[in-house]
C-alpha cells in the first residue's frame, strides 16, 4: 500500500472509531493541550500516528505501533524512527507491542476489533508467525522475565493469560472486565487495568482471581513502575497520567495529554508516554536528574545521650547548582519506614523511638525532579533512667572514695548539645564536649589531704543557651583502716577482742578467716567483740575496711599471742 492511501486508510479508521466510540483504543477529541508534568520537560520525541504502545528492547530502543495499519517501530534513543516489521492493514487491527528479554523476540496482538485471539510473533531476523492462539480479544502484555507472556483480554468477563515460551497458553487471572496493560513490580507481582470498572487490580502470586489495588481512573489503559515503585497509570478518556504508592493511593502526575494509553521509563529515568490522539511519542525528562547531596544530619549537636526521645536534627543538602530550591527532607528511626515528604529547613524536630539504648536517624533529600539523596544519618544513646533535669553525681552518690578516678552520672534537660566539666567552678580553659550522661573523670588529688573534692558541670542546649553551674562532691581517703585482734579463753568459751580506727572515713566492716587468703570469708559489720571456734586451727586472720573502701592489713589472734601479718592491701 502506498503512503496516500494508508493515510486514508488511517483518517477512515479514526473516523470509524470515533463514530462507534471503540473503547478499546480510547479515543477522545483531537484537541491538543500543552502536556505538562511537574519536575519533568515534556518534549516530542516522535511523530507515531495512533501511537498504541511503548517498550524499550535490550539495546535502549523504544518500541511501538499504528494499531491500523500494523506498522511496528523501533526508535533510536536520538529518534530516528525505522520499521521493525508491517503487517496487513486491519482497522483497530494491533494491540502492543510486547518484548522478551530472554528471545529478543517481539510480540504483537491480533485484536481485529476485538474479535481476534492470536499473537503474533516477530523474530529479531523480521519473520512474522502465530505464536499462541485462544486468547479472546488480546490487547497488552508483558513478561516475566523467564521467556513467559502475560496477556491481557478485552473480553467481560476478562482475564490475563500465561503462554509459555513454546507458545501453550493457559489462564494465570481471572475477575478482570476489560483488561489491559498488565505489568509485572519488581518483587514479582502481577498488576492489570480494568477498564470495565476503573481500577487497578491485583492478581495473586500463584494466579487467580484478581483483587482491587486501586480505584478512580478514568479508562486506565497503561501502567508502569517508577524507580521508587511508585505506580503510573495512563488515562486514556481524561488525558492524564496518575501515580499510585505502595499503598494504593492515587494522585495526579501528569496532565495535558489527549489519550496517554502507555508509558516506560528508559534507563535514565526518562519517561515516555504513547499518546494515540495526538499521534506522539513524549519524552519526559527530569529537570536535573543529578539528586542532591547530603552532607550532615547531627542530633543534638552532636550529643552522645539524650534523656528525651524529642530530639532537633540539625541537617546540610545541596542541589548541584549549590542550593536548596526546591528541595524536601524524610527522616526514618529503622532506614525503612520513613517520614512524609516535608519542606527543606536546616533544623527540624524528630521523635525517637521508645526504649532506652542507641538510637540511629537516617535522613535523605529529594529534589524538585524528584531525585533522592544519599542518606545521612547520627547516632544517640537514649537514657530515661537519667533525670531530664540538670545535675550531676559522683560514684551514684558515694561520701567516700579511695581513687582519683570516679565515675559522674550526668543529668540534663532536653535537647542539650554540650557540657563543661570541670574541678575548678570556673571552668578556666574547660572546652565543650558532646553532652554525655556518663563519665570517667579524675577528682584533683592535693597530695593525699582528706578534704573534700568538687566537680562543677555546665550546660549548652541545642539553641546555644548556657545553664547556670552544678556540682558534686566526694572526700578522698587512701589511707587504710588500723586495728587489733585477741583471742580470750573463759569458761563459756573463745572471744575475740576487736578494736578498729580510721581517721577519715570511719571503720565499716570486717571479715574473719582461719585462712590468711580469706578464702570463703564474707564481710560483716565491724563489731567489738566476736565469738570464733578455733577447733583445729590455732589462729584466726582479721581485717578491717573503711567507708572508702581500704581494707587494713590482716591482723592474727591465737590463744598463744596476738600477731600482725602485712600482706597486699586489696581494694573495693
Amino acid at each position: 500500500m502506498n503512503r496516500m492511501t494508508r493515510w486514508a486508510s488511517a483518517f477512515m479508521s479514526a473516523f470509524f472509531i470515533l463514530l462507534c466510540n471503540v473503547p478499546s483504543l480510547g479515543a477522545a477529541p483531537h484537541t491538543q493541550l500543552s502536556p505538562y508534568i511537574p519536575g519533568f520537560t515534556v518534549t516530542t520525541f516522535a511523530n507515531i500516528p495512533y501511537a498504541r504502545g511503548v517498550i524499550f528492547d535490550t539495546t535502549g530502543n523504544l518500541l511501538t505501533l499504528n494499531p491500523h495499519t500494523g506498522t511496528v517501530y523501533s526508535i533510536e534513543p536520538n529518534g530516528q524512527v525505522h520499521i521493525a516489521a508491517d503487517l496487513p492493514d486491519v482497522t483497530a487491527g494491533y494491540i502492543g507491542p510486547g518484548f522478551d528479554p530472554v528471545s529478543g523476540n517481539i510480540f504483537v496482538s491480533n485484536y481485529l476489533n476485538q474479535s481476534g485471539n492470536q499473537i503474533l510473533k516477530i523474530t529479531p531476523g523480521g519473520n512474522v508467525s502465530v505464536f499462541a492462539t485462544g486468547i479472546p480479544a488480546p490487547t497488552s502484555m508483558t513478561t516475566d522475565g523467564a521467556g513467559n507472556l502475560y496477556v491481557a483480554s478485552y473480553a467481560c468477563p476478562a482475564s490475563i493469560y500465561k503462554v509459555t515460551p513454546d507458545g501453550q497458553v493457559s489462564t494465570f487471572a481471572t475477575g478482570l472486565c476489560r483488561a489491559d496493560g498488565p505489568i509485572f513490580d519488581k518483587n514479582g507481582k502481577l498488576f492489570a487495568c480494568d477498564r470495565n470498572s476503573n481500577k487497578v487490580m491485583l492478581a495473586p502470586p500463584e494466579g487467580g482471581a484478581v483483587t482491587t489495588f486501586a480505584s478512580g481512573f478514568d479508562i486506565p489503559t497503561g501502567l508502569t513502575f517508577d524507580k521508587q515503585g511508585n505506580l503510573l497509570v495512563a488515562n486514556s478518556n481524561n488525558g492524564t497520567i496518575s501515580i499510585v504508592d505502595a499503598q494504593g493511593i492515587s494522585k495526579l502526575f501528569g496532565a495535558g495529554f489527549i489519550t496517554p494509553v502507555a508509558t516506560a521509563f528508559d534507563k535514565i529515568g526518562q519517561l515516555f508516554i504513547a499518546d494515540l490522539g495526538a499521534g506522539k511519542i513524549f519524552k519526559a525528562t527530569p529537570l536535573d536528574p543529578t539528586p542532591p547531596t547530603a552532607t550532615q544530619l547531627m542530633i543534638n549537636n552532636g550529643a552522645l545521650t539524650t534523656t528525651s526521645t524529642t530530639v532537633q536534627l540539625k541537617v546540610a543538602a545541596t542541589n548541584k547548582d549549590g542550593s536548596q530550591s526546591g528541595l524536601t527532607m524524610s527522616f526514618s528511626n529503622d532506614g525503612e519506614a520513613w517520614s512524609t515528604w516535608t519542606p527543606f529547613q536546616p533544623v527540624t524536630s524528630w521523635q525517637l523511638s521508645s526504649g532506652d539504648g542507641t538510637k540511629t536517624v537516617y535522613g535523605r533529600f529529594k529534589s524538585s525532579a524528584g531525585s533522592i539523596s544519599n542518606i545521612v544519618s547520627d547516632t544517640i544513646v537514649l537514657d530515661t533512667e537519667i533525670q531530664p533535669e540538670y545535675a550531676i553525681t559522683i560514684n551514684n552518690g558515694a561520701l567516700y572514695t579511695n581513687q582519683i578516678s570516679v565515675q559522674l552520672k550526668i543529668s540534663a534537660k532536653p535537647r542539650t548539645g554540650e557540657m563543661q566539666v570541670s574541678n575548678d567552678g570556673g571552668f578556666d580553659g574547660v572546652v565543650w564536649e558532646p553532652y554525655a550522661a556518663h563519665k570517667d573523670w579524675q577528682i584533683t588529688r592535693y597530695r593525699n589531704q582528706e578534704i573534700t573534692r568538687l566537680v562543677y558541670v555546665r550546660f549548652r542546649d541545642v539553641n546555644g543557651t548556657v545553664s547556670p553551674t552544678y556540682q558534686d562532691d566526694i572526700i578522698l581517703d587512701v589511707n587504710p583502716p588500723h586495728g587489733d585482734a585477741h583471742a580470750t579463753s573463759t569458761a563459756q568459751g573463745t572471744s575475740l577482742s576487736l578494736s578498729a580506727t580510721d581517721d577519715v572515713s570511719g571503720v565499716e566492716d570486717m571479715r574473719l578467716s582461719a585462712q590468711s587468703d580469706f578464702s570463703s570469708s564474707t564481710w560483716e559489720p565491724f563489731t567489738t567483740t566476736h565469738s570464733w571456734d578455733f577447733a583445729n586451727k590455732p589462729m584466726v586472720y582479721v581485717q578491717f575496711r573503711d567507708y572508702a573502701g581500704n581494707v587494713s592489713p590482716s591482723y592474727i589472734a591465737s590463744l598463744a599471742g596476738n600477731h600482725t601479718v602485712f600482706i597486699p592491701i586489696s581494694i573495693r
